[in-house]
């Protein structure tokens, strides 16, 4: 639901981008994106899935970086940190 939020951002028409039909870009910039998925236990199906849903959604938005990130409950806080951290420095929040 939050992604549709965002589709005002892109403009209505469509052009093709590296061989799919997306939305043209409505500005000439436009923020990172990093997605946070939450899983109950660890699945690598489900990770990969979400992931390749945020790139292609980062595409469709014009997001000049993206990072995704996938946590399972048995994952310790710490590395949930951590993890957070990388995708962050990965678009540039954070050093």
């Amino acid at each position: 639901m939050a992604l549709d939020r965002l589709i005002p951002i892109v403009s209505p028409f469509f052009t093709k981008i590296q061989g799919e039909v997306h939305h043209k870009p409505r500005y000439k910039h436009y923020p990172s994106l990093v997605g946070i998925g939450i899983l109950p236990e660890n699945d690598q199906n489900k990770e990969k899935i979400f992931k390749t849903l945020v790139n292609k959604n980062a595409v469709n938005m014009h997001n000049p970086s993206w990072a995704a990130c996938v946590f399972s409950g048995s994952q310790p806080a710490e590395q949930i940190r951590q993890q957070i951290k990388e995708s962050l420095a990965k678009v540039g929040v954070i050093e």
